[in-house]
């Protein structure tokens, strides 16, 4: 059964989440992120305003990282994700279709690692 005290903890959560946090700036912070990201803002958002999502996608894309963002027009704000499920679900599986990009070489000029068959498991 769903424990509504959960709410209280992931409420906690986001409001002790600093992606900054440790690094000397907001920026730097952000900058730590390496992997391909997809960003999806929603215009009515209140708990995660469109403004810093774009902020996130700013500073990625700054830094050369491949990054994805999706503006969302929603009457359902921060909620959108939990009822327009397929909306967000067909953006979702879109991005993870993508080829990714190859890996980055190391700085000796060549990486032999066979990404391919591990991914393919």
């Amino acid at each position: 059964s769903f424990d509504a005290n959960s709410y209280l903890y992931l409420s906690k959560a986001m409001d002790l989440f600093d992606l900054g946090d440790g690094a000397e700036s907001y920026d730097d912070g952000v900058a730590r992120i390496h992997a391909r990201t997809l960003l999806i803002g929603v215009t009515t958002d209140l708990l995660f305003p469109i403004h810093q999502t774009e902020e996130v996608a700013r500073i990625l894309r700054e830094w050369g990282r491949d990054c994805r963002f999706i503006r969302l027009d929603s009457v359902y704000g921060h909620d959108a994700f939990l009822i327009e499920t397929e909306r967000f679900g067909r953006l979702i599986r879109a991005f993870l279709d993508e080829a990714p990009p190859p890996p980055p070489r190391d700085s000796q000029g060549g990486d032999d690692t066979d990404w391919g068959t591990i991914a393919a498991g």
